[in-house]
């Protein structure tokens, strides 16, 4: 589809957050990212991964890409 913007977002949650609480976190992320670049289409996807060990499992990101923590779940969500 032509002029669509196309976002792949990785979100690192601790164990102890429910796979619940983690998709409601991602989904408010994807709606805010989505209203945030309006008119512009979008779709954004998101990987639920735990936190502990994800450097083991993925290496450094290359290139433009960046690390930035833009959402936090504290105690009171889960």
């Amino acid at each position: 589809m032509a002029n669509m913007c196309s976002i792949d977002v990785h979100l690192l949650f601790r164990e102890e957050v429910s796979l619940r609480r983690a998709h409601i976190a991602a989904t408010r992320l994807e709606e805010q990212i989505a209203a945030a670049l309006q008119p512009q289409q979008v779709v954004v996807t998101t990987h639920l991964e735990c936190a502990e060990g994800h450097g083991n499992h993925h290496p450094p990101l290359m290139g433009g890409a960046s690390r930035k923590t833009v959402y936090r779940i504290s105690a009171e969500d889960r």
